[in-house]
């Protein structure tokens, strides 16, 4: 009964208010959908990104981790030990200057300790260039030891620290310029005062470079 009453009231509106309301509700749709739309990406804006530098963490924050992990296996093995030109493609500046002395130091005759894996997590940025990255990390290492002919003696116990490393881009390879074992402040403050003027130039102040904390496993 109603439906009848009321029909031929809306027969007689005007045809230009149809067209008005049904555009005003089309409006009022499609502006409830872009917002809806934009919902979810403004929240993955904020949460992925550093807003202080506008620089993605994560990607920084794998990149680190990834260079720490293959040094600590690439710059603990025999043939980095044993080669100069192996440890030239992975040291740079004074710290090669340092492990060559130690290295070279050796006779052959004695015992090896070597990194079969490495695990760094978390990974703090200090800071970040296109040619520089310093970076914090609380690190464990798998090791080794071996004979002077590279058998196996025996696996060691874990290896957990805290590092500060300074990587430098040098002709597209990244090498590390210094590492410091920041897991006792007092030893790393006193390791980065006894380093060369341009180690510590390279890794800047010493109170970032202790930034960091690592649990005892």
């Amino acid at each position: 009964m109603q439906k009848n009453k009321l029909s031929p009231l809306l027969r007689g509106l005007p045809v230009w208010l149809y067209l008005i309301t049904a555009l005003i509700l089309a409006g009022l749709l499609f502006a409830v959908y872009q917002h809806l739309k934009a919902l979810p990406l403004t929240s993955t804006s904020k949460s992925a990104g550093n807003p202080s530098t506008g620089v993605t963490l994560n990607a920084d924050s794998q990149q680190a981790q990834s260079l720490i992990q293959n040094y600590e296996v690439n710059g603990h093995t025999i043939n980095a030990y044993k080669n100069s030109t192996v440890r030239a493609a992975i040291y740079t500046g004074p710290l090669l200057a340092e492990r060559d002395q130690v290295y070279e130091s050796l006779d052959g005759t004695n015992d090896w300790i070597i990194v079969s894996s490495a695990a760094a997590s978390p990974v703090k940025i200090v800071s970040k260039t296109d040619n520089k990255i310093i970076a914090l990390a609380c690190v464990s290492d798998s090791e080794l030891e071996l004979d002077s002919k590279g058998n196996l003696i025996q696996q060691l116990p874990t290896v957990s620290f805290a590092g500060a490393y300074v990587f430098v881009n040098i002709d597209k390879t990244w090498k590390l310029a210094n590492f410091i074992d920041v897991t006792d402040p007092t030893k790393a403050r006193l390791a980065y005062s006894k380093s060369s003027a341009e180690l510590q130039a390279l890794s800047g102040e010493v109170g970032p470079l202790l930034d960091i904390s690592c649990a005892a496993k």
